[in-house]
Protein backbone atom coordinates (compact mmCIF):
# COMPACT_ATOMS: atom_id res chain seq x y z
CA UNK A 1 0.00 0.00 0.00
CA UNK A 2 1.58 3.31 -1.05
CA UNK A 3 1.64 6.51 1.01
CA UNK A 4 -1.33 8.10 -0.75
CA UNK A 5 -3.45 5.00 -0.21
CA UNK A 6 -2.53 4.80 3.48
CA UNK A 7 -3.27 8.48 3.98
CA UNK A 8 -6.62 8.10 2.25
CA UNK A 9 -7.44 5.14 4.50
CA UNK A 10 -6.53 7.12 7.63
CA UNK A 11 -8.66 10.05 6.53
CA UNK A 12 -11.59 7.75 5.82
CA UNK A 13 -11.20 6.17 9.27
CA UNK A 14 -11.13 9.58 10.96
CA UNK A 15 -14.22 10.65 9.05
CA UNK A 16 -16.04 7.46 10.03
CA UNK A 17 -15.18 7.93 13.69
CA UNK A 18 -16.26 11.55 13.58
CA UNK A 19 -19.66 10.45 12.30
CA UNK A 20 -20.08 8.17 15.33
CA UNK A 21 -18.91 10.91 17.70
CA UNK A 22 -21.36 13.36 16.17
CA UNK A 23 -24.11 10.82 16.82
CA UNK A 24 -23.01 10.61 20.46
CA UNK A 25 -22.98 14.36 20.87
CA UNK A 26 -26.55 14.42 19.61
CA UNK A 27 -27.63 11.30 21.53
CA UNK A 28 -25.21 10.38 24.38
CA UNK A 29 -27.09 7.12 25.08
CA UNK A 30 -26.57 5.79 21.55
CA UNK A 31 -25.16 2.35 22.37
CA UNK A 32 -24.60 1.43 18.73
CA UNK A 33 -22.34 4.47 18.24
CA UNK A 34 -20.31 3.64 21.34
CA UNK A 35 -19.93 0.02 20.34
CA UNK A 36 -18.90 1.00 16.80
CA UNK A 37 -16.23 3.36 18.13
CA UNK A 38 -14.93 0.73 20.53
CA UNK A 39 -14.66 -1.82 17.75
CA UNK A 40 -13.00 0.69 15.44
CA UNK A 41 -10.24 1.46 17.94
CA UNK A 42 -9.91 -2.15 19.02
CA UNK A 43 -9.29 -3.19 15.44
CA UNK A 44 -6.33 -0.76 15.39
CA UNK A 45 -5.03 -2.00 18.78
CA UNK A 46 -5.91 1.28 20.51
CA UNK A 47 -7.14 -0.53 23.57
CA UNK A 48 -7.39 2.56 25.76
CA UNK A 49 -9.85 4.02 23.26
CA UNK A 50 -11.74 0.75 23.08
CA UNK A 51 -12.11 0.95 26.84
CA UNK A 52 -13.18 4.56 26.59
CA UNK A 53 -15.99 4.05 24.13
CA UNK A 54 -17.03 0.60 25.30
CA UNK A 55 -17.15 1.52 28.98
CA UNK A 56 -20.85 2.38 29.09
CA UNK A 57 -21.89 -0.53 26.87
CA UNK A 58 -22.81 -3.84 28.46
CA UNK A 59 -19.91 -6.23 27.72
CA UNK A 60 -18.49 -3.50 25.48
CA UNK A 61 -14.94 -3.59 26.87
CA UNK A 62 -12.49 -5.86 28.65
CA UNK A 63 -10.89 -5.33 32.05
CA UNK A 64 -7.57 -4.60 30.36
CA UNK A 65 -9.17 -1.96 28.13
CA UNK A 66 -10.86 -0.29 31.06
CA UNK A 67 -7.60 -0.23 33.03
CA UNK A 68 -5.82 1.34 30.07
CA UNK A 69 -8.57 3.90 29.75
CA UNK A 70 -8.11 4.76 33.43
CA UNK A 71 -4.36 5.10 32.89
CA UNK A 72 -4.79 7.58 30.07
CA UNK A 73 -7.40 9.55 31.99
CA UNK A 74 -4.80 10.01 34.70
CA UNK A 75 -2.01 10.88 32.26
CA UNK A 76 -4.17 13.49 30.56
CA UNK A 77 -5.36 14.92 33.90
CA UNK A 78 -8.95 14.04 33.09
CA UNK A 79 -9.53 11.73 36.04
CA UNK A 80 -11.86 14.18 37.80
CA UNK A 81 -15.65 13.70 37.44
CA UNK A 82 -16.02 16.47 34.84
CA UNK A 83 -13.05 15.18 32.84
CA UNK A 84 -14.44 11.65 32.79
CA UNK A 85 -17.84 12.82 31.53
CA UNK A 86 -16.26 15.02 28.86
CA UNK A 87 -14.16 12.08 27.67
CA UNK A 88 -17.27 9.94 27.42
CA UNK A 89 -19.33 12.64 25.66
CA UNK A 90 -21.80 12.66 28.56
CA UNK A 91 -23.49 15.94 29.58
CA UNK A 92 -23.07 16.84 33.25
CA UNK A 93 -26.81 17.35 33.53
CA UNK A 94 -27.55 13.70 32.73
CA UNK A 95 -28.35 11.31 35.57
CA UNK A 96 -25.88 8.43 36.23
CA UNK A 97 -28.80 6.03 36.33
CA UNK A 98 -29.46 6.88 32.68
CA UNK A 99 -25.96 6.63 31.22
CA UNK A 100 -24.39 4.11 33.60
CA UNK A 101 -26.98 1.62 34.85
CA UNK A 102 -24.33 -1.11 35.20
CA UNK A 103 -22.03 0.89 37.52
CA UNK A 104 -19.08 0.87 35.13
CA UNK A 105 -17.79 4.22 36.38
CA UNK A 106 -17.73 2.93 39.95
CA UNK A 107 -15.36 0.19 38.80
CA UNK A 108 -13.39 2.73 36.78
CA UNK A 109 -12.92 4.87 39.89
CA UNK A 110 -11.00 2.01 41.54
CA UNK A 111 -8.68 1.75 38.55
CA UNK A 112 -8.23 5.53 38.56
CA UNK A 113 -7.08 5.53 42.19
CA UNK A 114 -4.48 2.85 41.47
CA UNK A 115 -3.25 4.55 38.29
CA UNK A 116 -3.04 7.93 40.02
CA UNK A 117 -0.95 6.40 42.82
CA UNK A 118 1.44 4.77 40.35
CA UNK A 119 1.67 7.94 38.27
CA UNK A 120 2.47 10.13 41.28
CA UNK A 121 5.09 7.67 42.52
CA UNK A 122 6.71 7.66 39.09
CA UNK A 123 6.84 11.47 39.03
CA UNK A 124 8.47 11.54 42.46
CA UNK A 125 11.17 9.13 41.29
CA UNK A 126 11.66 11.16 38.10
CA UNK A 127 12.04 14.30 40.17
CA UNK A 128 14.72 12.69 42.35
CA UNK A 129 16.76 11.59 39.35
CA UNK A 130 16.38 14.89 37.53
CA UNK A 131 17.37 16.94 40.57
CA UNK A 132 20.61 14.98 40.81
CA UNK A 133 21.36 15.34 37.11
CA UNK A 134 21.36 19.16 37.00
CA UNK A 135 22.17 21.83 39.54
CA UNK A 136 22.88 25.54 39.85
CA UNK A 137 26.54 24.69 40.30
CA UNK A 138 26.52 23.10 36.86
CA UNK A 139 25.05 26.26 35.38
CA UNK A 140 27.64 28.47 37.09
CA UNK A 141 30.46 26.24 35.89
CA UNK A 142 29.25 26.33 32.31
CA UNK A 143 28.80 30.10 32.49
CA UNK A 144 32.39 30.52 33.70
CA UNK A 145 33.64 28.38 30.84
CA UNK A 146 31.60 30.44 28.39
CA UNK A 147 32.97 33.67 29.87
CA UNK A 148 36.54 32.40 29.61
CA UNK A 149 35.99 31.40 26.00
CA UNK A 150 34.50 34.82 25.28
CA UNK A 151 37.43 36.70 26.86
CA UNK A 152 39.94 34.59 24.95
CA UNK A 153 37.99 35.16 21.75
CA UNK A 154 37.90 38.91 22.35
CA UNK A 155 41.64 39.01 23.00
CA UNK A 156 42.27 37.03 19.85
CA UNK A 157 40.12 39.46 17.85
CA UNK A 158 42.05 42.43 19.20
CA UNK A 159 45.42 40.74 18.51
CA UNK A 160 44.33 39.86 15.00
CA UNK A 161 43.27 43.46 14.37
CA UNK A 162 46.70 44.70 15.52
CA UNK A 163 48.57 42.21 13.35
CA UNK A 164 46.54 43.22 10.33
CA UNK A 165 47.35 46.85 10.91
CA UNK A 166 43.96 47.88 12.15
CA UNK A 167 43.37 51.35 13.53
CA UNK A 168 43.83 51.66 17.26
CA UNK A 169 40.58 53.59 17.45
CA UNK A 170 38.80 50.43 16.35
CA UNK A 171 40.26 48.24 19.09
CA UNK A 172 37.88 49.45 21.80
CA UNK A 173 34.73 48.83 19.70
CA UNK A 174 36.09 45.39 18.78
CA UNK A 175 36.77 44.55 22.43
CA UNK A 176 33.37 45.85 23.56
CA UNK A 177 31.69 43.93 20.74
CA UNK A 178 33.42 40.74 21.79
CA UNK A 179 32.43 41.23 25.42
CA UNK A 180 28.87 42.00 24.35
CA UNK A 181 28.65 38.80 22.36
CA UNK A 182 30.08 36.90 25.32
CA UNK A 183 27.47 38.40 27.64
CA UNK A 184 24.70 37.55 25.18
CA UNK A 185 25.99 33.98 24.93
CA UNK A 186 26.06 33.59 28.71
CA UNK A 187 22.53 34.95 29.06
CA UNK A 188 21.31 32.62 26.32
CA UNK A 189 22.96 29.72 28.11
CA UNK A 190 21.32 30.70 31.39
CA UNK A 191 17.91 30.68 29.71
CA UNK A 192 18.42 27.63 27.51
CA UNK A 193 19.74 25.17 30.08
CA UNK A 194 16.95 25.53 32.69
CA UNK A 195 14.33 25.58 29.93
CA UNK A 196 15.80 22.47 28.34
CA UNK A 197 15.84 20.80 31.73
CA UNK A 198 12.18 21.58 32.42
CA UNK A 199 11.07 20.49 28.93
CA UNK A 200 12.98 17.21 29.24
CA UNK A 201 11.05 16.44 32.41
CA UNK A 202 7.77 17.31 30.72
CA UNK A 203 8.59 15.09 27.74
CA UNK A 204 9.49 12.24 30.07
CA UNK A 205 6.08 12.37 31.72
CA UNK A 206 4.09 13.57 28.70
CA UNK A 207 0.73 11.89 28.35
CA UNK A 208 -0.43 10.21 25.21
CA UNK A 209 -3.06 12.37 23.58
CA UNK A 210 -6.31 11.03 22.23
CA UNK A 211 -7.20 11.24 18.60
Amino acid sequence: MDLDTREAARNALRAEREVWRARLRAAPLDQAARRALAESYRSRCSLDQAGRWGLLVADGSTVEERRLFARYLVRTNRDDPDGILRSLEIPKTMSPSDYDPHGAIVELAEYLQEERRLFDEGNEQLGDVSDDSFSIEDLVELSCIAAAVGVIGTGFAVLLALLLGGERDLLLPIALGGLGLTTLFILSLCVYLPTSYVMSRRRARAPIRWR
